[in-house]
């Protein structure tokens, strides 16, 4: 029990409440700032996420548009070699019809 005088036990009341409640800020400072920081780090893995997330779906349209390319090319292709071959073909019936007609001549 205490028998000093009540205000003396007021001021050490008041000084431990103080360093009590210095402490406590102090503690509820540092909870806060750790939860900041974990929301910064979510918020930096969701951003990660997106981007991942976006470069994926960009790769995926890549190929996409890569293979449609590649089939127009191939298309192009095959014209170009099926013209040639006409061509081909056409010359020979022009040679093969010029000398049937010099044959038919003599």
């Amino acid at each position: 029990v205490d028998f000093s005088p009540p205000e003396r036990r007021k001021a050490v009341v008041s000084t431990q409440s103080t360093g009590e409640l210095e402490q406590e800020a102090e503690k509820l400072k540092w909870e806060s700032s750790k939860m900041y920081q974990q929301q910064l780090e979510y918020q930096l893995a969701e951003q990660e996420d997106a981007k991942r997330a976006a470069y994926e779906e960009f790769l995926k349209e890549k190929l996409l548009i890569d293979e449609i390319v590649r089939k127009i090319y191939d298309e192009d292709l095959r014209e170009a070699e099926d013209r040639l071959k006409k061509q081909q073909q056409t010359r020979a019936y022009i040679e093969e019809f010029k000398k049937a007609r010099q044959l038919w001549k003599e």
